[in-house]
């Protein structure tokens, strides 16, 4: 069985700084068939004279803008066309403002994971899934916190 989730990376650097005015800021859905809707909330995500969202993925070649939406109304955008196909992918919005479009503001990065589910038949599962980033750059403090939900 096969379940996907998101998570949340922030990049800090001299011209990414995060525009949610709370966390997080959104999420990505992968539905079982490998089909991928990026998710926000109007409340978090800041439409205040809002030009447009971009939509930008980095799928194995570097990141690519594969959408836009100027409509501050709408919350979701359909990366159509992808398929997840057991692979790590990251996503940012770049969202921009103003008459023109002139100022910007960028959210913060999320990478796709995959769990397998195996069954070992004993009342016990055993667990696997994809490092988001190259498992040499994990620091060794980190963990990983797994909680189920009904």
């Amino acid at each position: 069985m096969r379940f996907i989730i998101s998570v949340g990376l922030i990049i800090f650097g001299n011209s990414f700084y995060s525009q949610c005015n709370s966390s997080p800021c959104f999420c990505i859905q992968i539905d079982e068939l490998g089909q991928l809707k990026i998710v926000w909330n109007n409340s978090t995500l800041s439409n205040n004279n809002l030009f447009e969202h971009q939509f930008y993925a980095d799928t194995g070649t570097g990141f690519l803008m594969i959408g836009s939406e100027s409509n501050p109304t709408i919350n979701s955008f359909d990366f159509l066309n992808y398929n997840s196909a057991n692979s790590s992918s990251s996503f940012f919005i770049k969202s921009l403002y103003g008459p023109t479009g002139s100022s910007s503001s960028y959210s913060d990065t999320i990478n796709s994971i995959y769990f397998d589910l195996v069954n070992l038949f004993d009342g016990r599962v055993s667990l696997s899934w994809n490092h988001p980033v190259p498992i040499n750059n994990i620091p060794l403090n980190s963990q990983y916190i797994i909680e189920k939900s009904f």
